[in-house]
């Protein structure tokens, strides 16, 4: 019974470790906003404290000893970030997604005016074989 048991927990550790390690994690920790990267740390460190849980029950000591360093250093950065007063994005990261927009707004606009062409039968259209 008991071995059934440790089996589900066991389980359930690897399962919680992947979804807050991971799946919930990585898009919070990238995101631009402080708080939602505050929340993607304590999502890590959930994860990490779960795989943590899992490989010592699993009996994996050196992999056990590399999730409670990744469980510390999420600690770290939500302590980091949580002290930083400055709460806005790096100027490098604004100058990309300002680069970026422009770039999309000329992809869009030729994509609007090939579309047009080829519904209003451009001149392209009656060449195609």
């Amino acid at each position: 019974m008991w071995q059934a048991l440790s089996e589900y927990f066991l389980v359930g550790f690897q399962v919680s470790a992947v979804l807050f390690g991971t799946l919930l994690a990585a898009p919070l920790l990238s995101s631009l906003d402080a708080t939602r990267r505050r929340l993607g740390f304590v999502c890590m460190a959930v994860g990490s404290l779960s795989a943590l849980v899992a490989t010592g029950l699993s009996g994996l000591w050196i992999l056990a000893f590399a999730n409670f360093f990744w469980f510390g250093f999420s600690l770290r950065g939500f302590i980091v970030l949580s002290q930083s007063t400055a709460d806005v994005a790096p100027p490098m990261a604004e100058q990309q997604i300002m680069q970026s927009e422009g770039a999309f707004a000329v992809v869009a606009e030729a994509v609007e005016q090939t579309v047009t062409d080829i519904i209003d039968g451009g001149p392209d259209d009656r060449q195609m074989v």
